[in-house]
C-alpha cells in the first residue's frame, strides 16, 4: 500500500444520486449520510482530541512543541470537507484534509493515488488505522507528500493531543483495546473482543469504540 497525502480536491455533493444499475432517490443518500455523520460526531466527542473550531494556524501553534506523531482532528476550514487531521511530523506541524464521499472517509490525495487509499466508516476509524499502522511498524507503507516538493515523510500517528480528561470508563476501554492482539483488520479486532471473559454488556461497550486512540 502506498498512501500519498497531497493537496485537496473538490468534494462531490453528498446528496447526489448514485448512477448504477439501481438508481436510488437522492434522499436515501442524504439520510444515510446524516446517520454516518451523527455517529462520527458522537465518536469524535469521546476521543478527547477533537478540536471543533480550530483553524490550521491554531493547530500548528498547538503542535509546534509536541513530539513527532502527536495529532488532533479539527473541523476543516474548507467547506468542501468535514474534517482535517493535523499532525506534528519530523519536519513541522502539517494538516491534511479528510475526504468524505458516499458514506466513506479517507485521506485526501492526488488523483493517481485515489484507488490505493483505504476508506473507513468514520473519521476516528481512519485515524485508528494509521495509529495501528505506526504501532505495528508499518509507517513506511504510507507517506505524507508535500506540495512544496520536499522529500516525503512516513505517516506517523503516535499520541493524541488531548483537550480534556476522559472519564474512567473510556480510559479502561482504551487500556483493554490497546492490549488486544495488534491488527488492522476490524473483524479480527471485534472477534478478539468477543473472546474476552467479560459480561456481554461490557463487550458491547468495547465495540462501541473499538479503537486504540
Amino acid at each position: 500500500m502506498n498512501n500519498i497525502v497531497m493537496n485537496g480536491r473538490p468534494q462531490d455533493d453528498p446528496c447526489e444520486s448514485k448512477q448504477s444499475k439501481t438508481v436510488r432517490d437522492p434522499a436515501y443518500y442524504c439520510a444515510k449520510d446524516m446517520t454516518i455523520q451523527i455517529r462520527t460526531a458522537e465518536s469524535l466527542a469521546q476521543t478527547g482530541w477533537y478540536y471543533e473550531h480550530f483553524t490550521r494556524k491554531d493547530a500548528k501553534c498547538l503542535l509546534q512543541k509536541e513530539t513527532e506523531g502527536t495529532f488532533l482532528i479539527r473541523d476543516s476550514s474548507d467547506s468542501r470537507y468535514l474534517y482535517s487531521l493535523s499532525v506534528k511530523t519530523g519536519r513541522d506541524a502539517t494538516s491534511v484534509r479528510i475526504l468524505y464521499r458516499k458514506g466513506k472517509f479517507r485521506m485526501d490525495c492526488d488523483e493517481s493515488s485515489r484507488v490505493k487509499m483505504p476508506t473507513f466508516d468514520s473519521a476516528v476509524g481512519l485515524v485508528d488505522f494509521y495509529a495501528r499502522m505506526t504501532q505495528m511498524g508499518k509507517s513506511k507503507a504510507g507517506r505524507w507528500l508535500e506540495s512544496s516538493g520536499k522529500r516525503d515523510l512516513p505517516i506517523v500517528l503516535q499520541k493524541p493531543k488531548l483537550n480534556c480528561v476522559s472519564d474512567l470508563k473510556h480510559l479502561c476501554r482504551l487500556s483493554i483495546n490497546r492490549n488486544l492482539p495488534k491488527t488492522q483488520n476490524r473483524t479480527k479486532v471485534l472477534n478478539s473482543m468477543d473472546k474476552l471473559p467479560i459480561p456481554r454488556p461490557l463487550k458491547s461497550y468495547l465495540k462501541d469504540y473499538p479503537h486504540i486512540i
